[in-house]
């Protein structure tokens, strides 16, 4: 059974208060943001494809991706300092707010939604164009039938790109099973019909959180060229994950996808879509 969105924020919100405590993440959390669990509409009544990254970015948060100067027109709930988020438990309106700002976040709501130069922009490129691929979309739509929501190994907004502290972050959040528990909650609560994991970084580290149910069943390399000619051959997997979830792996970062065009991202995601029917997912 699911647990309620409120319970697993509040699972984010006290691993945060306590990593707050801890010197070397003192200058990579930000005071005014909360835990992100996920983007897209949970309340939609369309099956759900389940997109994972690496963990959400600063620039929902700030005007610059190295500033500190919080977005005039927030693109989620800001909290006001660190204090905010210790008496969270406390205040159930704010945690409803931060909640609908997850489910809302790709509607026009006259904020700066979305982060468009990672998600793309409606029936765009990036990683709407590869979901549009699927049949799915991030932002409300009749024509496909599917409805895309985004996740990340771990719900934290850093300084420095996952890569930089991935250290620190495995010994913290992973190695220990807590970021891996964390997305599992989040994976029933949505109760996608597949998983899209995108990012070879993300995809090493997926199969770390679940390999021991994962199964591939097919594998194969997506090529294109990008705007200079230069060949990139992209390593896929299809299969399964957490319980027994139709799954793939895409060793390439779909949100900055080197020149990919939106109609080669297209082609992709009919792809794996079609590995993904053939190896008797229900989409």
């Amino acid at each position: 059974m699911a647990v309620d969105p409120e319970t697993l924020l509040m699972k984010a919100v006290e691993k945060n208060v306590e990593l707050w405590s801890c010197s070397k993440w003192n200058t990579e959390l930000i005071d005014i943001a909360p835990p992100v669990l996920w983007f897209g509409n949970l309340m939609s009544e369309k099956r759900k494809i389940l997109t994972i990254g690496a963990n959400p970015s600063r620039r929902e948060f700030f005007e610059s991706r190295e500033g500190r100067v919080p977005l005039k027109k927030p693109r989620l709930t800001l909290l006001t300092d660190r204090q905010d988020l210790q008496i969270l438990d406390q205040n159930e309106s704010i945690r409803k707010r931060i909640i609908d700002g997850f489910n809302h976040y790709f509607d026009d709501r006259g904020n700066e939604n979305p982060y468009t130069q990672w998600f793309g922009k409606k029936s765009g490129g990036k990683v709407e164009g590869f979901v549009n691929g699927m049949g799915a979309s991030f932002y409300e739509t009749s024509d496909l039938k599917l409805s895309a929501v985004h996740a990340d190994l771990f719900p934290f907004a850093t300084m420095k790109n996952f890569t930089v502290i991935k250290k620190q972050v495995v010994t913290d959040l992973f190695s220990e099973g807590w970021a891996p528990n964390l997305l599992g909650d989040i994976i029933d609560l949505v109760n996608p019909i597949a998983v899209i994991v995108q990012g070879k970084g993300n995809v090493e580290q997926f199969k770390d959180f679940f390999g021991a149910q994962r199964n591939d069943i097919s594998n194969g390399e997506f090529s294109y060229h990008d705007g200079n000619d230069k060949r990139y051959d992209v390593p896929w997997s299809v299969g399964t994950s957490y319980g027994r979830i139709p799954t793939a792996c895409i060793e390439l970062n779909l949100g900055n996808p080197k020149g990919c065009s939106k109609g080669e991202l297209n082609q992709f995601g009919e792809c794996i879509l079609e590995k993904l029917l053939h190896n008797g997912s229900n989409t």
